[in-house]
């Protein structure tokens, strides 16, 4: 199974961090997702950045810097959907 960016997924702990369009969960949308894949030290960050389908607020891109030019050859999350929600999955 490959995972969201493209490597082997079979992990136990993951950790997560993502950029937004904006603060508010249930309108704003993904626009970069990094993983960990667990807590080694020398773990590997694997980051992948989505197009969304709606403009990043002033004050997110405030505070990440990330444009939607920046964006503008990313896939979109539905075609990154299926392999993120798999790396979540197999994770304890």
């Amino acid at each position: 199974m490959d995972g969201p960016l493209g490597e082997a997924a079979i992990v136990k702990e993951i950790i997560f961090d993502l950029e937004t369009t904006g603060p508010n969960p249930s309108e704003d949308q993904i626009i970069e997702i990094a993983i960990q894949y667990g807590f080694d030290e020398g773990s590997e960050i694997k980051t992948r950045r989505v197009n969304p389908t709606i403009p990043i607020s002033p004050a997110a891109q405030a505070v990440h810097g990330i444009t939607m030019e920046d964006l503008k050859d990313c896939p979109t999350f539905k075609k990154l959907a299926k392999g993120i929600r798999e790396v979540f999955e197999e994770a304890e």
